[in-house]
């Protein structure tokens, strides 16, 4: 059976969108496990979490993770270069970390990106205004699309199902910004999400 570790920088919206995969595609030959609550909001600490967890379920090759994703926000962390370095160190052969692949999983500026590629295609790099952060000017876009109205992080059975529905339209926008992103440099808005998403069908297939 192969094990994957999914520990995200937020506490409630990530964990409940991929608690949510997890039902939809029904993982029988798959450990899956979500963590978001079990380590501080910022990057490195992320990174941290899941080399401890890995550390301690051991090597990968004697039951221990396969694979391991940290799913964080570039926002204004300043800690954000640290822990894609962390993360490359650590799949470098020879390092302590025990698992078989440890996969940074960015958004930028933040995980709210990859739920309104769900709804609407754009390159309109965000930024903080009128008092709010960049991470509250996402939201007030995400909120403009129905059943989004009132989101406040947790996430709706109707929001679930209308993020569901369009996953593939949301794959399809993610790979162009990415290509568009490689292309300008232009990272903001972008997001890796979709990969970790791709990952999950692809074992659903196996």
């Amino acid at each position: 059976m192969r094990r994957v570790l999914i520990v995200t920088e937020g506490e409630v919206t990530e964990v409940e969108y991929f608690e949510a995969l997890k039902s939809l595609l029904k993982l029988v030959s798959v450990d899956l496990n979500i963590c978001g609550k079990e380590c501080d909001s910022s990057p490195t600490a992320v990174v941290r979490y899941a080399l401890q967890r890995a550390d301690a379920e051991g090597a990968h090759d004697k039951g221990g993770y396969n694979d391991v994703y940290c799913v964080f926000d570039r926002d204004t962390h300043a800690d954000f270069e640290k822990a894609l370095s962390q993360i490359l160190t650590a799949n470098k052969p020879k390092s302590l970390f025990k698992g078989e692949t440890i996969t940074a999983v960015p958004s930028y500026p933040c995980f709210e990106v990859w739920l309104l590629m769900h709804f609407v295609d754009s390159r309109a790099p965000f930024a903080a205004a009128n008092g709010k952060t960049v991470a509250q000017v996402v939201e007030a876009e995400l909120k403009k699309h129905s059943p989004f109205e009132n989101f406040a992080k947790s996430l709706t059975k109707e929001m679930v199902e209308a993020l569901q529905a369009n996953t593939d339209n949301a794959i399809e926008r993610a790979e162009k910004v990415m290509r568009d992103a490689e292309k300008t440099g232009e990272l903001n808005p972008s997001t890796e999400v979709h990969l970790l998403v791709k990952a999950l069908y692809d074992l659903q297939r196996k």
